[in-house]
């Protein structure tokens, strides 16, 4: 086994030196067999495990969201299902710290398929250990203690306990919402601090050095407290606050530290610190795996979070982390082209972050000057004095001279980098970055001569100022059906605006997926130039198409900026006068594979169509405003029945139409029964309305 892991990694260091940039780890199109779970049976196994500790009509939620929530897991491509070397040396950690009282029970680890620096563990014991985590975790020592957390919230079944206390604290209804939900908290920070001690003790038992651990909330530290400085967060300060309820007065340093799930990351570390004083054992190992794996899999796993981060459009955040793994391996192309992109689509978004300084636009009240950038002060960045003495971009360090301050400023430097390393499609994003023709044309040029460009023809277009009007002469749409979830509700109107609402489990994941693949091939026999995916259906055949689809539409919705929002009258003509000027986002300027994609496919439009079925439950007949019907009894008088149960189906469309510009959402609700023909029938309905209101506003048929 560890052969194998040594041959992965160095092919992954094979590819990585003969690539400009990193490519996401390639996921299969079809889900193998063994990943496609059996839920029904898992969820009978559960419910005869807990049927005696939750209440009854409490029992069905919580087996059907434990093993339906599992499943989807996998066929929503939320786990790695093709990375070998990373689950192996993932699972050969988490089998040292393994308990004995735990080895006959099978516990695997899964990587999540998430930038978020977290693990979890399932009800069933399975862990997911997010690549987030594993791209930021200090050293195996580090990681393997968060791993004992995880397994000390599975042997003191948190997860259970916590859903039997809120589903008891729900049927008392004495207090207000803010007590029940401080109280909830403080629940929830209990089982976080029992599992810490559990952890602790399993890491040092299996011979780990358990003070690596210390790193872990350092960094959670740093995330926050930098978090809250960009973002100019006033809900996180010293102050001690008091919140006044019907069951008395609760006092906290914040109001954020009240209502968290997790206790104060300082003073889980103070509390590490006073473990490991306490608990000097002979071994302290910071490996127990090979540490050259470790170092091989994690630079790969920062890699791939990056990647990851920037397809979730999140470009703030990719950028800060990019920006800081820069900081310690100032040659790895990818982070530069991230670094590069990021700003770009950023500055596009908000035209006026060009002159402001990089990653210290909000840092004015923390002695950054106006148009300073985070080089002046890299520690406020990089506080840990051990990490600031590693970082090996030493250019950036001398804050006297720095090579760049602003955003724009920074864009040219990381975009040279990329040009230097002769990577063809640095050119096409100095075009779309720049305002001025001249400059525009200039980097086209190059670009249309490069013979590795990808895009020359959406480079040709853009020169021409023809991107949209060339996708026009499409008539295609795709359109994409979810799974069709069942709500039910205990109070009942047209608009679902009130009464409590239940998610039936069993129905959405046994029925739903079925009706969205019905009526997705209901949607391709009826409607002319139309294409249609169901999700759940593609979820497990045409897995990577699914996501193209999926990520296309998200990113849509990012061009909704008012061309002139932000500007006073008097800037009416500033596009004249500033070359950061930008108006409304064209999303074919921001992310160019969306044209690609509309051009490859020969669509117009694509559309997201969400179908829900609501209906209401008896608990009270008077409640219900169904049709009754009058029955003669042998005594002569009427016995009153529910003919007709009241019911609805809901649509809620998401288009982004190309003769509009940006996406044109609408929900539609009718009543009774949904079937692939009454789908396609509201659909063609909302596409009339949708054409009407085309025409009214952007003046276009």
């Amino acid at each position: 086994m560890k052969r194998r892991i040594l041959l992965y990694t160095f092919l992954f260091c094979v590819l990585l030196t003969k690539a400009q940039i990193y490519q996401l780890m390639p996921f299969p199109e079809k889900v193998d067999k063994k990943y496609i779970l059996l839920p029904l049976k898992d969820e009978e196994k559960y419910r005869k495990k807990v049927q005696k500790k939750i209440p009854k009509k409490h029992l069905k939620p919580f087996t059907y969201s434990c093993a339906f929530g599992k499943s989807d897991m996998f066929k929503d491509g939320k786990i790695y299902l093709s990375w070998p070397a990373l689950e192996s040396y993932v699972n050969q950690v988490l089998d040292s710290i393994m308990p004995d009282n735990l080895k006959n029970k099978k516990i695997k680890a899964f990587i999540g398929r998430s930038s978020e620096i977290n693990a979890f563990c399932l009800y069933d014991g399975t862990m997911i250990v997010n690549v987030g985590l594993i791209a930021e975790a200090k050293n195996e020592a580090a990681l393997a203690t968060i791993m004992g957390h995880e397994l000390g919230h599975h042997i003191k079944e948190h997860v259970l306990n916590d859903y039997v206390k809120s589903v008891k604290e729900k049927s008392r209804r004495k207090e207000d919402e803010l007590a029940l939900a401080i109280k909830r908290k403080g629940y929830s920070q209990q089982l976080e601090l029992e599992a810490d001690d559990l952890g602790y003790s399993i890491a040092k038992n299996a011979g780990y050095d358990v003070s690596q651990a210390i790193s872990n909330f350092e960094l959670f530290i740093r995330e926050k407290e930098y978090y809250q400085k960009r973002t100019s967060s006033d809900l996180v300060n010293g102050d001690t606050v008091k919140i006044k309820t019907k069951s008395g007065i609760y006092s906290a340093n914040t109001l954020e530290k009240l209502l968290s799930t997790h206790p104060d990351e300082k003073e889980r570390k103070e509390k590490l610190i006073a473990f490991v004083k306490n608990n000097n054992s002979t071994k302290k190992l910071l490996n127990k795996m090979d540490a050259t794996t470790f170092a091989t899999l994690q630079k790969q796993a920062r890699l791939e979070s990056i990647g990851l981060i920037f397809g979730e459009h999140n470009y703030a955040e990719c950028l800060e982390r990019a920006f800081r793994f820069h900081l310690f391996e100032p040659n790895e192309s990818t982070y530069h082209y991230y670094i590069t992109e990021s700003i770009r689509r950023l500055c596009l978004l908000d035209y006026t972050l060009r002159k402001k300084g990089f990653l210290a636009e909000n840092l004015i009240n923390n002695g950054f000057n106006e148009g300073t950038g985070i080089l002046a002060d890299l520690k406020f960045l990089i506080p840990n004095e051990e990490m600031y003495k590693n970082i090996t971009a030493t250019e950036l360090l001398n804050a006297a001279a720095p090579p760049f301050q602003t955003y724009r400023e920074a864009f040219y430097y990381f975009n040279e980098k990329l040009i230097k390393k002769d990577f063809a499609e640095a050119h096409l994003m100095a075009a779309l970055f720049e305002n001025n023709k001249e400059k525009q044309k200039t980097s086209i040029d190059k670009y249309l001569a490069h013979p590795k460009a990808l895009r020359k023809e959406y480079a040709k277009n853009y020169l021409n100022n023809t991107l949209t009007s060339s996708i026009l002469n499409n008539s295609g749409e795709i359109v994409m059906i979810p799974q069709v979830d069942y709500f039910s509700h205990t109070k009942y109107t047209k608009t679902i605006s009130y009464g409590r609402t239940r998610y039936n489990y069993g129905k959405s994941e046994m029925v739903g997926g079925e009706l969205a693949t019905d009526i997705s091939k209901s949607f391709n026999t009826r409607l002319p130039n139309t294409k249609s995916i169901s999700l759940p259906q593609a979820s497990v055949e045409n897995f990577n198409t699914k996501e193209k689809y999926e990520e296309i539409i998200i990113s849509t919705s990012l061009a909704q900026r008012e061309e002139n929002e932000g500007y006073e009258m008097v800037h009416y003509y500033k596009e004249l006068e500033d070359e950061d000027y930008i108006g409304k986002v064209d999303i074919f300027r921001l992310n160019p594979e969306i044209w690609d994609f509309f051009n490859k496919e020969k669509i117009n439009t694509i559309t997201y169509a969400r179908y829900t079925r609501h209906f209401s439950e008896m608990d009270h007949i008077l409640r219900r405003p169904a049709l009754y019907m009058g029955i003669p009894t042998l005594g002569f008088t009427w016995l009153f029945l529910p003919f007709r149960i009241a019911n609805s189906k809901r649509l809620d469309l998401y288009s982004y139409d190309s003769r509009a510009g940006e996406t044109l959402s609408s929900s539609k609700i009718k009543g009774y029964w949904l079937t692939p023909k009454k789908a396609v029938k509201m659909f063609k309905k909302s596409k009339k309305e949708k054409e009407k209101y085309i025409q009214e506003v952007y003046g276009k048929n």
